[in-house]
């Protein structure tokens, strides 16, 4: 007899099912803006990724598209969970199942916390968060109906915990009064490790390491630029004093030569003429 899941399970795969039926069987203006050929494939694809990643869990939301129209859509919100160097880490992040899916693939959104930032130059995301279609292999060979959502976020996972797009901010700047460029961080992001982006008992950081203690753990961080901006700055015009002194020397030496190579000059009535050449 196979095993029955724990009680909790079942009530929460049994309100997703719920949650979802009705969301997708609502009509007129409340109707969410997909065809009625493909709600069944969504709402599959929705309850089978909730079953495979607890953390990550549908809803509706309003969604604002580059060209400013806002629609009313289906999101699976959460944290897709990443093994990184023999620790488990959980990066916040919003699937948006936009108004053409299952036929193209969803938009998928980082969303990193006041202690997290965007690692720079990431090869999937942008600095916004945003997981580029072009450059994810799962989004960019998307094919309905094969394509599902329990697959894109294993293959995100696989590649997020080669590279993480997401990491610690560094301590100098926690307390920098310059505004995050995420979002204010929900209530589960808490200090406790039983935060849903922590790593375990006993860990000393809930997110990834930043990138330069990531490659070199043992080097100190580096330098602030403004500070070596500044110190370069004052150290350049000491390295051209040793040129400018030589010109002026070099200068003065020309000038002592042409005067012992000149004829001494006697004035005649106010007018300076050369002496005559010796015989």
């Amino acid at each position: 007899m196979a095993p029955q899941p724990p009680p909790s399970a079942t009530a929460a795969a049994q309100h997703v099912q719920q949650f979802l039926t009705t969301a997708l069987s609502q009509r007129g203006p409340a109707a969410l803006p997909y065809a009625e050929d493909v709600k069944w494939h969504i709402r599959q694809h929705l309850v089978a990724l909730a079953e495979a990643y607890s953390s990550l869990r549908p809803r509706t939301a309003t969604f604002t598209h580059n060209d400013g129209r806002s629609a009313h859509l289906l999101q699976a919100e959460g944290t897709i969970p990443i093994s990184f160097r023999g620790a488990v880490y959980h990066l916040p992040a919003s699937i948006w199942l936009l108004e053409s899916y299952p036929r193209r693939p969803p938009a998928v959104y980082l969303t990193p916390t006041r202690d997290m930032l965007v690692k720079p130059g990431h090869p999937l995301v942008d600095p916004s968060g945003l997981v580029r279609e072009d450059a994810a292999p799962y989004l960019r060979s998307w094919v309905f109906p094969a394509s599902n959502l329990v697959d894109l976020v294993r293959s995100l996972s696989h590649l997020f915990g080669l590279d993480p797009p997401l990491y610690t901010r560094p301590n100098h700047a926690t307390s920098s009064p310059s505004p995050s460029p995420s979002p204010s961080p929900s209530p589960l992001a808490s200090s406790s490790f039983s935060s849903p982006y922590g790593v375990g008992v006993g860990s000393p950081s809930r997110f990834p390491p930043p990138p330069s203690s990531q490659a070199h753990p043992h080097l100190r961080p580096t330098e602030d630029p403004a500070e070596v901006f500044r110190r370069n700055a004052v150290a350049k015009p000491r390295s051209w004093m040793p040129s400018i002194r030589t010109w002026v020397q070099c200068a003065v030496l020309r000038r002592l030569r042409w005067r012992a190579s000149s004829p001494p000059r006697l004035s005649y009535g106010g007018v300076r003429r050369n002496l005559p050449a010796a015989p």
